[in-house]
């Protein structure tokens, strides 16, 4: 005990961390209730002193949840055993709102000065990661596309197509406190295409199966994303912002800013304090750059495998202009066309009658 209170090595974090895994590893072995509970309280009066003053809270409050977590993976939710850890391993309360409020007022601070973005510049990277044969491009590729975190890419989470909404479904979404589909837009290419991509990307990144894996390739990302974005301040967080703030471009809802960007990201949309982060970050569109990334006509025909765009719920009477479009994209990446297919893409039964005796 003498030794955990007084340890002040410069790697007391890397001690801790130790320390938690060991104990979360071992903690259920050969303890019963009534000594889990007594080594909970002196666990929860030893840790605070060991972690680092200045950065120690996040890694206290982590250490508390991980301990609750492997608790309840070995005796469930009703269990004396984890009913005990919810009461004994716990951050501080008072400590806790107030780094929430500490917090909440550092976004606020934040949002008052937003990061400006070049739509130029941001563009020709998209096309760039787009048309790059390198896994870890598409990797970034998907992110500002499909505003997902890393690790959710990489590991945890998986897609469907949104065939109402024309967008996709993402399950497995990470830090969600509830367990529920997030409908959201798929920007640049169509959702089935997205899908293909990440499904592609998923195959050549097996190595990385969990948290600690993934965490690995941030060094490596967060380079990419700068020598790509030409920006030295940036890194894979901010291609989040970024789909989020052009998701809100092309939306034509009647939610805030800050409710949509929470809705599509995942987030409690009864908080949202976190969500305002990520409107941040603001990219000044045309109405004709507004079209063209509705459109999905942002990367150039040129691919081998070319964006094929989908019909869109506007009433301008020019579906068959979008149709036409559609089965040109189709025919360049050698797709064979039927009617089934090309209402897939959004198209009524009469559109499609009237463009296929035409251009198929």
């Amino acid at each position: 005990m003498e030794f955990l209170t007084t340890y002040t090595l410069t790697t007391r974090q890397t001690g801790v961390r130790a320390l938690q895994d060991y104990l979360t590893d071992k903690i259920n072995v050969g303890v019963n209730a009534a000594t889990q509970a007594e080594l909970l309280n002196v666990l929860n009066s030893v840790i605070p002193c060991v972690v680092d003053s200045k950065t120690g809270d996040s890694l206290e409050q982590q250490f508390y949840t991980n301990i609750r977590q492997s608790i309840l993976k070995k005796h469930g939710a009703e269990s004396v055993e984890y009913k005990k850890s919810m009461t004994l391993m716990r951050f501080n309360k008072e400590k806790w709102a107030a780094n929430r409020a500490k917090y909440n007022a550092s976004i606020v601070e934040a949002n008052r000065v937003p990061v400006i973005y070049n739509w130029d510049n941001v563009k020709r990277a998209i096309i760039e990661l787009y048309e790059s044969n390198n896994h870890i491009n598409h990797l970034l590729f998907l992110q500002i596309a499909g505003g997902s975190r890393i690790g959710e890419l990489i590991y945890a989470s998986t897609f469907e197509h949104d065939e109402k909404n024309n967008g996709l479904i993402q399950h497995g979404v990470l830090k969600a406190k509830n367990i529920r589909g997030v409908k959201k837009p798929s920007l640049f290419i169509a959702p089935v295409e997205f899908i293909k991509m990440f499904e592609n990307v998923r195959e050549h990144l097996t190595a990385y199966t969990n948290a600690e894996e993934a965490q690995a390739l941030n060094a490596v990302l967060n380079r990419r994303v700068r020598r790509v974005f030409k920006r030295d301040d940036m890194s894979t967080h901010d291609l989040r912002k970024i789909y989020a703030n052009i998701a809100f471009s092309i939306y034509e809802g009647p939610a805030t800013q800050t409710y949509f960007t929470s809705s599509i990201l995942g987030h409690d949309l009864k908080s949202l304090t976190i969500s305002s982060i990520y409107t941040t970050a603001k990219i000044n569109l045309t109405p004709a750059q507004i079209s063209q990334i509705r459109n999905r006509e942002v990367l150039p025909l040129i691919h081998k495998n070319v964006v094929v765009p989908y019909n869109t719920q506007l009433r301008d009477g020019d579906a068959l202009g979008r149709l036409k479009k559609t089965i040109d994209a189709l025919n360049h990446n050698g797709v064979k066309i039927t009617q089934r297919l090309l209402k897939s893409y959004g198209y009524s039964s009469r559109t499609v009658g009237i463009g296929a005796s035409v251009w198929v």
